[in-house]
C-alpha cells in the first residue's frame, strides 16, 4: 500500500516538531499505525480516502500529537493545550517585556538618573516580571486544562488544516 499525500503531510507536520534523533522511529510507528487504522476502516466499508481522513482526524492535531511523543505523561500542561500555552508565553513575553523595559528606561531617563541606573535597573525588574508572567500564564493554563473537557477550549482539528 502506498502512502498518500495526506498521510505524508500529516507525518511531516508531526516530525517538524520532534528532535532529529526521534524522527525515524516515530515516522515508522506513525506510518504503521495510520496504515493499520486505515485498513481497518476500509475493511469496515469506508472508501480509502474517507478511511484515511477519518484516521487522521481521530489522531488529531499533529503538533499536539508531537508533544505526546516528546513529553510523555505527567505534564503540568497537557498535550491538548501545550501548543496554545507555548504560543501565549511567546506572545506575552515578546510584547509585554520589551514594552515594560522601554517604559522603565524612559521613566529613569526623565528622572535624570545616571546612565547605568537608567539602562540596567530596568533589566532586573523586567526579569522579575517575566518570571511572574510565566508563572501566571502557566497557572492559568493548568487550571483551564483541569477544568475543561477535551473540546471546550481548543478548536477541533481536522486534516483540512494541513498545509498544502
Amino acid at each position: 500500500m502506498t502512502t498518500s499525500t495526506l498521510t505524508d503531510k500529516y507525518i511531516t507536520a508531526i516530525l517538524s516538531h520532534l528532535p532529529h534523533q526521534n524522527q525515524q522511529h516515530t515516522e515508522n510507528d506513525l506510518r504503521a499505525m495510520i496504515a493499520a487504522n486505515t485498513m481497518r476502516r476500509v475493511r469496515n466499508g469506508d472508501d480509502p480516502e474517507t478511511a484515511e481522513y477519518s484516521t487522521l482526524a481521530t489522531l488529531g492535531d499533529p503538533a499536539v500529537l508531537a508533544t505526546r511523543y516528546i513529553n510523555g505523561n505527567g505534564a503540568l500542561i497537557s498535550a491538548r493545550l501545550f501548543c496554545t500555552w507555548s504560543l501565549a508565553i511567546r506572545w506575552t513575553s515578546a510584547t509585554v517585556l520589551p514594552g515594560l523595559y522601554l517604559i522603565l528606561v524612559i521613566i529613569y531617563a526623565i528622572n535624570q538618573d545616571n546612565i547605568w541606573i537608567t539602562v540596567f535597573r530596568p533589566v532586573g525588574i523586567v526579569i522579575t516580571v517575566g518570571v511572574y508572567l510565566l508563572a501566571a500564564v502557566t497557572t492559568l493554563y493548568a487550571l483551564i486544562d483541569r477544568q475543561t473537557s477535551s473540546n471546550d477550549f481548543v478548536a477541533r482539528w481536522t486534516p483540512d488544516r494541513l498545509a498544502d
